[in-house]
């Protein structure tokens, strides 16, 4: 750089320049904070950390569903996330010597979303509950007849005939979700009679999977 003074005064002017040489400029380092571990709708903060002499450009990319997806600016920027899974986050700065980047994982964890199906399981009164959540660590059941299970694939056994709503609780540490389903118990709807066998068909009304029971008719 060229550096000139310029003095003035009653008996004259004199000019003096002298050159300034400028060394150990670097590329800066880049580096942010961010939270590690978040919940899908979190708002996420990632404040700049970066080092280094100029830096002159800010390049950020979020990662996958994340509102914004991008910024140029130092920040901080405050970020949402759409979707569960890991994000991978970068951040390139610039000055006039080079670049730099640095790469941080943000882990988005999902809502949870509480779904199962049901089936007849050895009998016309038992049932396996099939469970198809999403997210889940903990799962609480009520079966409508005062029973419980935190098993994630229950098999219950209903006592009597009747309706019975039963309630899925799915929680995780961003929250819980809630499914009931009515279940229709009937023992035996329907009897007759084959070459001296008694012939039952169960449960009625059926979800598409019914039971036949045959057994030797007793002679009054």
């Amino acid at each position: 750089y060229t550096v000139s003074l310029t003095i003035v005064g009653d008996c004259g002017t004199e000019f003096i320049t002298r050159m300034v040489t400028i060394s150990g400029i670097t590329p800066p380092t880049a580096d942010f904070a961010s939270e590690s571990q978040v919940c899908v709708g979190d708002m996420v903060t990632f404040t700049d950390g970066s080092s280094g002499i100029g830096i002159t450009s800010y390049d950020w990319d979020f990662g996958q569903d994340a509102s914004p997806a991008t910024a140029n600016t130092a920040g901080p920027h405050t970020v949402v996330y759409s979707s569960g899974g890991t994000k991978t986050v970068n951040l390139d700065v610039t000055n006039a010597e080079g670049g730099n980047s640095k790469i941080n994982i943000v882990t988005v964890d999902s809502l949870p979303q509480a779904n199962y199906n049901y089936a007849l399981n050895g009998g016309f009164q038992t049932f396996g509950f099939d469970n198809q959540s999403i997210a889940g660590v903990t799962y609480s059941w009520a079966f409508g007849d005062g029973d419980f299970s935190t098993d994630e694939n229950p098999i219950h056994t209903f006592l009597n005939n009747g309706s019975y709503d039963v309630v899925l609780i799915v929680e995780n540490s961003c929250g819980k979700d809630t499914l009931k389903q009515t279940i229709d118990i009937s023992n035996v709807s329907i009897f007759g009679s084959l070459d001296g066998l008694e012939v039952s068909v169960f449960p009625n009304p059926s979800n598409g999977n019914f039971t036949l029971q045959f057994s030797t008719m007793k002679n009054n």
